[in-house]
């Protein structure tokens, strides 16, 4: 976050400059099979033993001139020892708007698709996830980019 703001020049409260972005970082370590996420209000999502997880992240921004630089974000660690499949989206599928009221996907729905689909080849999920996706949106305006990875890790031993 500090580097961030640096790079945007967000030093101080009169700066021009107030972007920044919600994301994740993911590192994997296959020699100690090992996943570590940090997440700015990102969730994280992993199946193991055809239980799905999620990592909730922080409630916290990366850059923007409000958000604290020295920011310590959570990292959460995975142990890899059985298969396991990740997946990171942006804000972008969850605040999508759409059903009969008009409300945002949400984070529940998407873990019940990711529940629903994650048996089927990737090529199949992510056909799966834009019609869920076009279907719940409706006839609603595109709120956001959206963009779902998924990532399938298998034990090094």
């Amino acid at each position: 976050n500090k580097s961030m703001k640096k790079l945007l020049k967000q030093e101080n409260e009169d700066s021009i400059s107030n972007a920044g972005f919600d994301g994740g970082i993911l590192y994997y370590n296959k020699e100690t099979n090992i996943v570590r996420y940090a997440g700015a209000q990102t969730p994280l999502f992993y199946i193991q033993n055809d239980e799905l997880n999620m990592i909730k992240s922080n409630k916290h921004s990366i850059g923007y001139k409000k958000s604290d630089a020295s920011y310590q974000f959570t990292d959460y660690e995975i142990k890899i020892d059985t298969r396991t499949k990740i997946y990171i989206s942006t804000d972008g599928y969850i605040d999508q708007n759409g059903g009969e009221k008009g409300f945002p996907f949400g984070k529940k729905r998407f873990q019940k698709s990711i529940e629903e689909i994650h048996n089927q080849s990737f090529a199949e999920q992510k056909k799966s996830l834009q019609d869920i996706l076009e279907n719940y949106q409706g006839k609603a305006e595109r709120n956001d980019d959206i963009t779902v990875v998924a990532l399938d890790i298998l034990c090094q031993h």
